[in-house]
């Protein structure tokens, strides 16, 4: 009886280390499972942002962009820019961009949306002003435009006081 007991035991313990195991390998499964579907949806969503279309009717909708789920939410700047990239060569107005920005899930704060979102694309190179100030347009439409932020090295602290003092540096 002694006997059977400890092959009981041995088969249980057995049993236990293999069941862990298996354990393991189904949690290391979903995890990997988990981040390819993070990576589905955030490239899902990209792509409905190019095509500007209504996830619920499936049907393109111009000018406006939806935001995937929180998993591949896009930042302010990729929201603007698959905007853009929507309408092709046409720039848009920074107050326009801001309102559809908006629209399309994107959190812009401050008393002032519009001037939030500048400062939010100024120093992106996938942002251009082709034609005047408060005009935007992707940069893709535009290879000779400069970037939006292109902006010469940034001047040293004694150039910028000899600057504001309207002197000439020493």
């Amino acid at each position: 009886m002694e006997n059977s007991a400890r092959h009981l035991n041995e088969a249980l313990q057995e049993e236990l280390r293999s069941l862990e195991e298996s354990e393991g390998q189904l949690e290391r499964q979903m995890q990997d499972a988990a981040k390819r579907l993070d990576e589905v949806r955030r490239r899902r969503g990209l792509v409905e942002a190019l095509l500007g279309m209504d996830k619920e009717t499936a049907a393109p909708v111009r000018g406006t962009v939806e935001r995937p789920g929180r998993n591949g939410a896009k930042s302010v700047p990729d929201i603007a820019y698959a905007i853009l990239l929507s309408r092709g060569k046409k720039p848009m107005h920074y107050e326009e961009l801001a309102e559809s920005v908006r629209k399309a899930g994107g959190l812009l704060g401050g008393q002032t949306p519009a001037q939030t979102l500048i400062a939010r694309i100024t120093r992106d190179p996938r942002f251009v002003r082709p034609e005047k100030r408060g005009w935007y347009a992707a940069s893709d439409f535009y290879p000779r435009a400069k970037s939006v932020g292109a902006r010469g090295p940034k001047p040293s602290a004694s150039v910028r006081r000899t600057r504001k003092r309207g002197g000439v540096a020493a």
